[in-house]
């Protein structure tokens, strides 16, 4: 059986797109008493997933990336299966790799030979070019581009809109602010914002 992990508007994103792929999902798990925007069948509390990993698999379906860290790395310790989804109207080149447990939202476009990694988003619209890697725990934001060669370091954030011209290396934990423009190449754990990006906080 198929279950998404979270029930708000990233779900309901991730139920459409498994929709139109015609792949069922059986059920959502979230915590408390709130909106379960899904219309799913709340399975139980995110503490029940491990009752539930023999014999099926799993998404995660909202965007945090420190929650989604912590969680993933929690149920791997319990050999969890993930799945992926594509949007059908995302456009895929020859020779991509595409990881586990990530998500294409609608219309992304990743060119050939670009590598994404486990529990990626590409959000809707995005871009990554030719030649791009991009590690695990990725969020690329709506609207935002990642030119060719380019490489985005495990757990970094891209925020909607921004641009990261070719072959610069964007860090681990990195934050880039919505609207930015990348031109050179950031460490590890800073936040970025503005055209051209410039570091606004060491995290």
């Amino acid at each position: 059986m198929n279950y998404l992990i979270g029930a708000g508007g990233h779900a309901t994103v991730i139920k459409n797109i498994a929709s139109k792929n015609n792949f069922h999902l059986d059920g959502v798990f979230y915590d408390g008493d709130g909106q379960n925007l899904t219309m799913l069948k709340k399975v139980g509390n995110m503490q029940d997933i491990k009752n539930y990993i023999f014999n099926n698999q799993f998404i995660i379906a909202f965007g945090d990336i420190a929650n989604r860290v912590k969680l993933i790395k929690n149920l791997e310790k319990e050999n969890i299966q993930w799945f992926t989804l594509i949007d059908p109207s995302a456009i895929i080149g020859n020779d991509v790799e595409i990881g586990k447990n990530t998500v294409i939202m609608p219309g992304a476009i990743i060119n050939a030979g670009a590598k994404i990694g486990n529990h990626v988003i590409i959000n809707s619209g995005a871009i990554i070019e030719h030649g791009c890697i991009i590690e695990d725990y990725v969020h690329i934001s709506p609207g935002s581009t990642i030119c060719g060669n380019s490489v985005i370091k495990e757990g970094s954030w891209v925020g909607a809109n921004s641009v990261v011209i070719n072959a610069i290396e964007i860090g681990r934990n990195v934050t880039i602010g919505a609207g930015s423009v990348v031109i050179n190449n950031i460490e590890s754990n800073q936040k970025v914002v503005g055209n051209p990006a410039k570091i606004l906080v060491k995290k």
